[in-house]
C-alpha cells in the first residue's frame, strides 16, 4: 500500500513506520516547514508511527536570542497521512 503523508514541523522531524526511519526532515533550519512524501508499506496490522521532534530553540527555551525580541519556543507538529491517520 503507497500512502501519502503532509508533516509539519516547527522545526524538525524523523518519520518511523514500525521501527524503521522513513523519512527524516529534508529543509534546513526554517521557522517552520512541511513536507510532503510517499511511502510504501505492508497491509498487515499492527501499524505504529513514530515521529521524533524538535524545536531549535536555545537552552533557555527561547529562539531568536540574538535580536531584540527573543522568544519563547513553540514547536509545532501536525501529521496527515492518506490512511486516515491525523495528529
Amino acid at each position: 500500500q503507497t500512502i501519502t503523508a503532509s508533516i509539519y514541523a516547527d522545526n524538525y522531524f524523523d518519520f518511523y513506520v514500525n521501527g524503521t526511519l522513513i523519512k527524516s526532515d529534508p529543509l534546513d533550519f526554517t521557522p517552520h516547514n512541511a513536507v510532503k512524501f510517499t511511502f510504501k508499506v505492508d497491509t498487515d496490522y499492527p501499524r505504529v508511527y513514530g515521529v521524533f521532534a524538535k524545536d531549535y530553540a536555545s537552552e533557555s527555551g527561547y529562539e531568536y536570542t540574538g535580536t531584540n525580541k527573543p522568544q519563547l519556543g513553540d514547536g509545532a507538529l501536525r501529521i496527515v497521512l492518506s490512511d486516515g491517520t491525523v495528529s
